[in-house]
């Protein structure tokens, strides 16, 4: 029988630790004026679409969640968007029903303007997984976040939706096992990739996006048209191209031998720009985040 989003759910005495969800992450280097502004409008849209679900909030310097009151992506989006620059800015939103809980709906927002030179910044938005099931729906919201985020790289399609701020050995353990078994499933930690995200990409899913630079790196958008073919959708964004793998996103179920051409397809294009190294995805050591990374490598 095959499984579908909705049975990936690890949820041990009631408590929803981790699940499946649609995910868009993206990956940025440039904090300067313009692309403030640009930031400004991505954060406003992921706000618009998580505010009314988010149920508790934790931003810089506050070292544990709160429940939120009021309006907390308004005031992010200003400071972002106006000046002075801060020395950092940070912003998680989470929908479970109490602080150990995870919903489906989520945000996240970090950049420390002085080391972009060294490492990526970052912003992310988790939704229910059953978004994904009107494709082309969920291709549109991606598209115009890419169009308002002076994105490196991006990558969009199923993702793993869980509490970063906590380490649950057994929550650990099924999200290794989900992420072995389905490689459509993208194993985040944003905050961590970011890390590597400044000169490498972290590599595909349903949507994987690639700024100008990196494009240029592969030859151009021309080469890359000839080495995809048709069979891969080439979506031109303000700042770079996003890489359509198929008309709808897998999960890629190895028992099920779920066809992954298209992902396998994209990821033979971007493994030159894949990042070497990888440490901190949720239940994997350096080794076992490596062999995740190169999951497309072999059919």
């Amino acid at each position: 029988m095959a499984t579908f989003p909705g049975d990936l759910v690890f949820q041990p005495e009631g408590q929803i630790q981790a699940l499946a969800v649609a995910q868009v992450t993206f990956y940025f280097t440039r904090f300067d004026e313009a692309a403030r502004l640009e930031l400004a409008e991505g954060i406003r849209l992921c706000g618009e679409l998580v505010a009314e679900h988010a149920t508790y909030y934790r931003s810089e310097p506050m070292k544990r969640a709160r429940p939120i009151k009021g309006d907390v992506v308004g005031p992010l989006a200003e400071r972002v968007a106006s000046g002075p620059v801060a020395r950092r800015y940070h912003l998680e939103l989470h929908s479970g029903s109490d602080l150990m809980t995870v919903g489906p709906w989520a945000f996240a927002f970090g950049v420390t303007p002085s080391v972009l030179h060294a490492q990526a910044a970052y912003l992310s938005l988790s939704a229910p997984a059953a978004m994904l099931e009107d494709p082309t729906a969920f291709l549109d919201l991606v598209l115009s976040l890419a169009n308002t985020t002076p994105y490196r790289s991006g990558h969009a399609g199923y993702g793993i939706g869980y509490n970063p701020g906590y380490v649950m050995r057994e929550r650990n353990e099924e999200i290794r096992a989900w992420c072995s078994r389905y490689r459509g499933l993208d194993a985040s930690s944003p905050a961590t990739t970011a890390a590597y995200s400044n000169r490498h990409c972290k590599g595909v899913n349903w949507l994987t996006m690639l700024d100008d630079d990196f494009c240029l790196e592969l030859g151009g958008t021309e080469k890359i048209e000839q080495e995809l073919g048709n069979t891969i959708t080439l979506h031109q964004t303000k700042g770079g191209l996003a890489l359509q793998a198929g008309h709808h996103p897998r999960l890629g179920d190895k028992n099920q031998q779920e066809d992954m051409a298209g992902y396998r397809r994209v990821n033979e294009l971007v493994r030159p720009l894949r990042m070497p190294d990888l440490v901190g995805l949720p239940g994997m050591n350096r080794a076992e985040g490596l062999r995740w990374l190169a999951r497309f490598d072999e059919p």
